[in-house]
């Protein structure tokens, strides 16, 4: 894509700045710079980046799956009643 633009005229550019005494005319500064030209621009679409890692996401649904086998039977293994010892 190319973009093109005429744009004669200007632009002011104004700084504000704190005061430190008690001269508030001085407290501002004003450049104005003329435009003679815009340059015109080409944007091109970024490039898809390669895949560079490990497809890793069936790993992850085991590891849930034991994650919650785990849980599973150390909840059998609290509610289970211990033998009582004489």
């Amino acid at each position: 894509m190319t973009v093109t633009a005429i744009a004669p005229g200007s632009v002011t550019n104004t700084a504000v700045v704190s005061p430190t005494d008690d001269t508030p005319g001085d407290n501002t500064s004003s450049v104005v710079t003329n435009i003679q030209q815009v340059l015109a621009v080409t944007i091109t679409p970024a490039a898809e980046l390669p895949h560079t890692g490990a497809n890793t996401s069936g790993h992850v649904d085991g590891a849930l799956l034991l994650l919650g086998t785990g849980l599973v039977l150390l909840g059998f293994g609290v509610t289970r009643k211990r033998p009582e010892e004489d």
